[in-house]
């Protein structure tokens, strides 16, 4: 079988160099400057919280990749945490380099081949950068050829091409998925590992990456026989990478959906909700949790996840960015599921005056300062203007506020 090096985390994932951008080197750099009875206790009260299980104070852990990675690029990481007490962050150890337990093969009789390349004047920053501002991928085989392309702007990487455009696309896309393989890596079912990234659900990676809104709408329309032959392709692949999660000693799944209601709702009764409660009775057979991102639009789909067998929701942006108040977030999400985010990225920054920004953290306190199975975070990074000194500061204030 061939391994293709586009897979991030897995093949569903084709382009995300949204994700691949975030150098991580800044994170770590400063996690390891963090105490390691800082992280251990940091890891027990976020794990304890997924749980719903009593913590000593609402736990904070928000998604700072971004934010140290251009800090890293621009080397300017030590000036910008200096003074900062990194043990109120959170911020993740340097994993070991195998900490995966699967990778996605394809037949090399199969005639798949992966093709990047760049173009355009280099990203070059004192620390890593890039060879191109515009990023082609092709992914060629005997049925023909997928093509996307990514754009280079505003320190980050948007899709400027979808691979799936017409018709033709879906024969093609089925058969790669029809030559995919998943692959256990050796140990998967012994080793010590935390939450697994997982593939979205099929109709989520055809809305987030591989089609997206518009032409997955006209596709549906015009031939869902063809769409929903995809879905079963990738669902058949999705079901044996959840499988072996459930196998293993990891917590569970994490996926990031990237719901909004407004794009994916139209979607729920018939293929979000069962490809989200067939992946979660996966995972909970074998005792594990379903975490997914959820920063968009939250109704009228926030309320319909437990149903579909979702544990965790993290990402979630309240107002006055979001659609809900967080007063009003717990009624609507119901009583089990756990809640992880709250506070809206743009409170960080300095479009809002301190006054406001404390004023905001001291009201999300109080609404959640009983309540079990909260992790407050950031809807959903710490945005690259974002104050990291208010990060620590919403850590301390929770530890002085909501101590139990």
């Amino acid at each position: 079988m061939i391994n293709s090096g586009f897979m991030a985390p897995t093949f569903l994932d084709l382009l995300v160099l949204t994700g691949r951008c975030i150098d991580s080197e800044g994170i770590y750099i400063c996690g390891e400057r963090a105490s390691e009875k800082a992280r251990q206790e940091h890891s027990e009260h976020t794990a304890w919280a997924s749980r719903g299980e009593k913590t000593p104070f609402l736990p904070f852990s928000a998604d700072l990749r971004w934010w140290f990675a251009e800090h890293y690029h621009a080397g300017t990481l030590d000036e910008a945490t200096k003074g900062i007490d990194l043990d109120c962050l959170g911020l993740p150890k340097r994993p070991a380099p195998q900490e995966g337990i699967y990778r996605v093969n394809f037949d090399p009789d199969s005639g798949i081949e992966f093709r990047d390349h760049w173009e355009g004047e280099k990203v070059v920053y004192k620390n890593g950068g890039y060879p191109g501002r515009l990023h082609t991928l092709e992914i060629i085989t005997p049925r023909g050829t997928l093509r996307a392309k990514e754009q280079y702007v505003s320190y980050t990487f948007g899709i400027r091409e979808y691979p799936v455009k017409e018709a033709e696309d879906l024969d093609i896309l089925a058969y790669i998925f029809e030559n995919a393989e998943v692959e256990a890596l050796p140990g998967y079912k012994d080793r010590e590992i935390g939450w697994i990234q997982a593939p979205k659900t099929p109709v989520q990676a055809l809305i987030v990456e591989l089609a997206g809104v518009e032409n997955l709408s006209f596709l549906m329309a015009d031939y869902p026989e063809k769409v929903e032959n995809v879905m079963d392709k990738i669902y058949s692949l999705d079901t044996q990478i959840y499988q072996l999660i459930a196998d293993s000693r990891s917590p569970g799944a994490g996926t990031c959906e990237n719901l909004s209601a407004e794009n994916s709702g139209g979607y729920w009764d018939a293929f979000l909700k069962p490809q989200l409660k067939g992946l979660a009775d996966i995972l909970h057979q074998k005792g594990k949790k379903l975490n997914i991102h959820h920063d968009g639009t939250l109704k009228p789909l926030f309320g319909k996840l437990k149903d579909a067998g979702v544990d965790i929701v993290n990402g979630v942006t309240c107002a006055p960015v979001g659609d809900i108040l967080p007063e009003e977030l717990r009624d609507i999400a119901g009583n089990d599921i756990v809640i992880e985010g709250i506070i809206p990225q743009s409170i960080f920054t300095p479009w809002f005056s301190e006054e406001q920004f404390e004023t905001y953290i001291r009201k999300v306190i109080h609404c959640f300062r009983d309540d079990y199975k909260i992790i407050l975070g950031i809807g959903d990074m710490l945005p690259l203007d974002g104050k990291i000194e208010r990060v620590e500061k919403t850590v301390k204030l929770a530890k002085e506020l909501s101590a139990r």
